[in-house]
């Protein structure tokens, strides 16, 4: 959760927020990393227990990124659970968009990555030292942001052990989701019906044409 905890905890000023990581990743860790505990639907399901135990009513919920794939899921499974949804820079939805979000994101990292590829080869990135995996994600967020200088302001937090769970989690995320011909715009449509607020930036590899299909899949977003 400290990944974007230097912007958003602004809200407390204004409003309850509260941060959490999702099973198998930041402080949540778990010896069992399989989809089975850590995919989609367990996900949703630790996310209802999480607000039945600090005893929260309905809440505004907002999901960055692959988190904004779980929120869309949560307020389809418990929508009395959520007054108003955000999605920020989602993830696509679909495998046709996704496909072109890599194809983009792969000519950025072009120029970094001969940097990229040095940090790994570092024998401290190979031991997952919290350092050298942090540097390797600001050099790697660069390619992902208007101002790299922006990259600053992220707080990778990492662990020996929360490294080593990150990559497995991305890698069980994709094995599952990201490479299966995949579109959960249909499902949007037919089951979504809470108020939705889509942002996306100017500069984001995802494709505008994504995140458009997002809001025009939901109804009223």
């Amino acid at each position: 959760h400290e990944y974007l905890l230097p912007t958003l905890e602004k809200l407390g000023t204004h409003y309850k927020v509260v941060f959490y990581d999702q099973k198998g990743g930041g402080r949540s860790l778990t010896s069992q990393l399989t989809y089975a505990r850590i995919g989609l639907e367990p996900s949703v399901w630790m996310l209802e227990e999480l607000r039945k135990y600090l005893i929260l009513g309905k809440i505004t919920l907002i999901g960055h990124s692959s988190g904004a794939l779980l929120a869309a899921h949560y307020a389809m499974q418990y929508p009395d659970s959520v007054r108003k949804l955000i999605l920020l820079n989602p993830v696509p939805f679909t495998r046709k968009y996704y496909q072109e979000f890599e194809a983009t994101a792969a000519l950025r990292l072009k120029t970094i990555n001969p940097t990229l590829n040095r940090i790994r080869q570092t024998k401290a990135f190979l031991s997952n030292d919290p350092q050298a995996v942090s540097e390797y994600f600001r050099e790697l967020f660069k390619a992902y942001v208007f101002d790299s200088q922006d990259v600053e302001k992220l707080n990778f937090g990492f662990s020996s052990a929360s490294a080593i769970a990150f990559w497995k989690v991305m890698e069980l995320f994709g094995e599952n989701v990201l490479r299966q011909k995949f579109n959960f715009l249909p499902e949007l449509t037919e089951k979504l019906k809470t108020p939705t607020l889509v942002i996306h930036g100017d500069y984001d590899p995802i494709p505008t044409a994504s995140s458009k299909a997002i809001t025009d899949a939901i109804q009223g977003a």
